[in-house]
Formats: structure tokens, C-alpha cells, sequence
């Protein structure tokens, strides 16, 4: 009985000891949790330089969208005063700008191994172009040799909402396949989201084009 109660308090001062030691060294802070892995397998990323961002007001929220991924980066509730710092909007969304993929509202045509040869969608996480813009919505596309898509995100009829839609297009000559997944983790969505969904995006299957 000695020896288990032993084990115990070594236990006990090990976890401890990880979880203070780097904080009395320096070496630790508290903040936000790092955010883990996410919805994407590889990890395949094909951008770079600055991206740019397209804002659109709602009811009761701001929020910013990036060229990259076509996600959401930046959201602010407006109006309400538990939401505020020093008189401006707090923002609520907590993703780094490392893991893109992991943008609220990021589309994953690339979901559950959908990543080989095949694939309509050749990377992960690409750099789009806006479209159109005005003060409600933000319309993307993308395309290259395998592929064209475009993205709208727009401001919905409710407070909060955010309403996307996307296309897909096949420009090469062979079928190709995607399986679309929406990044909407639990780490960054403090907010409500609306996404409406069509049935081939819920389907078990690659869907091919």
C-alpha cells in the first residue's frame, strides 16, 4: 500500500512540476491552446506573398475573409458591449495565419484522402482571387489545369450568419474526383455559422466530375 501511495505523489509532483517549472523558468505562458490537426491529411499548401482580405458587414458582426484558402480570418461582434476592448470589437477568431487550413469555413475538396493522382483539387490550401465584393458578400475563384472553382460568402437574412456556397468545375480531360469536408472547429467558432450543405457533399463517396 505504501509503494502505490508512493507512485501516487510521484505522479501527482510530476505533473505538476510540467505543468509550473516552465512558467517559474520563463519558458511558459498562458494564452490560447495551440490548435491541433486538422481536417486535411497532407498538409499540401501552394501559395505565397501577402494575401489579401474582403470584409462584409452583417447583423450584429464585421468579419474578414481571406484570399487564402477563401476562409474566414477575422470576425467581430458589433453592437454589444461584452464583446469590446477599450471601446473596440474584440476579435473572436483564434487560428494562426500558420494553419490555414484550419480557417473557419475553409473548403476541404480534398477531405478523407480524396488526395491522390486523381484528385479534381491538387493542393490543400491555394491563394484565390476576389471576384466581386461589396458590403455584404465576397465572391472568390480559383482555377488551373485541373480545375475552376468560385466561393460566396455572404452575410445571412440573421443575425450573425455567414451563408456559403461554392462550384466546382472539371477543365482537364479526364474524370477526376473531390469529397468536400468544412473546416468549422470548435477551437475558433464561438459564433454561430451557417453553411448550408447540398447532398453530395454529405455523400460516403468520392464524387466524380
Amino acid at each position: 500500500m505504501e509503494s502505490v501511495t508512493r507512485w501516487i505523489f510521484i505522479a501527482v509532483a510530476a505533473v505538476l512540476a510540467w505543468i509550473f517549472v516552465p512558467k517559474l523558468l520563463g519558458g511558459g505562458k498562458d494564452g490560447i491552446q495551440p490548435i491541433g490537426v486538422g481536417r486535411t491529411e497532407t498538409a499540401d499548401y501552394a501559395f505565397g506573398g501577402t494575401p489579401e482580405k474582403c470584409e462584409i458587414r452583417g447583423k450584429n458582426f464585421t468579419a474578414q475573409f481571406s484570399t487564402r484558402g477563401a476562409a474566414l480570418v477575422d470576425y467581430f461582434l458589433v453592437g454589444d458591449a461584452r464583446y469590446t476592448d477599450k471601446g473596440q470589437p474584440i476579435e473572436l477568431t483564434t487560428v494562426p495565419a500558420s494553419a490555414p487550413d484550419r480557417f473557419a469555413l475553409h473548403f476541404d475538396w480534398r477531405a478523407l484522402s480524396t488526395n491522390k493522382d486523381n484528385a479534381q483539387v491538387s493542393h490543400d490550401v491555394v491563394d484565390w482571387n476576389i471576384e466581386s465584393h461589396d458590403d455584404t458578400s465576397c465572391t472568390f475563384s480559383y482555377s488551373d489545369d485541373r480545375v475552376k472553382l468560385i466561393k460566396t460568402l455572404r452575410a445571412g437574412d440573421g443575425p450573425y450568419e455567414i451563408v456559403t456556397r461554392a462550384t466546382i468545375e472539371n477543365v482537364s480531360d479526364v474524370p477526376r474526383v473531390h469529397r468536400l469536408g468544412i473546416e468549422n472547429s470548435s477551437s475558433e467558432s464561438r459564433f454561430p455559422i451557417s453553411a448550408p450543405r447540398t447532398s453530395r457533399n454529405r455523400n460516403s463517396k468520392p464524387v466524380g466530375t
